[in-house]
């Protein structure tokens, strides 16, 4: 059997935003994130998934030029690479079948939750 790629949630956070940008650095990364998670994320988690997803050979970064907007400052710009997009492939499929497999188990977990919230 083929080993799959796997994510942890907030790397395939991370990954689906740099997927996902033109300009995905930093600050833009961070801004998709926090769209995807619908809450505030601190910068550090971000740019630490984003050096687990270096380290894996998930995504590749590039140094670019420094403007005056950054102070002469380099920006480093994040892609996607081909590993990358099979482990956004997989985990989604992966997803997909939880998703298929709760189903029908909504209505059942829904009254035991219910049922933990009142006690």
């Amino acid at each position: 059997m083929e080993k799959t790629s796997t994510l942890e949630q907030f790397e395939l956070l991370v990954l689906t935003a740099v997927a996902s940008l033109e300009d995905a650095y930093g600050p833009t990364i961070h801004a998709k994130v926090e769209e995807l998670k619908g809450k505030k994320v601190t910068f550090g988690p971000v740019y630490s998934a984003l050096n687990r997803l270096e380290n894996k050979g998930y995504v590749r970064s590039m140094t670019g030029v420094g403007g005056p907007q950054r102070a002469g400052r380099p920006k480093r710009n994040y892609t996607i690479e081909p590993s990358g997009v099979k482990a956004l492939k997989d985990s989604t499929q992966t997803a997909e079948r939880v998703a298929g497999a709760l189903q029908p188990l909504w209505g059942t977990l829904d009254g035991i939750a219910n049922t933990t919230e009142q006690d």
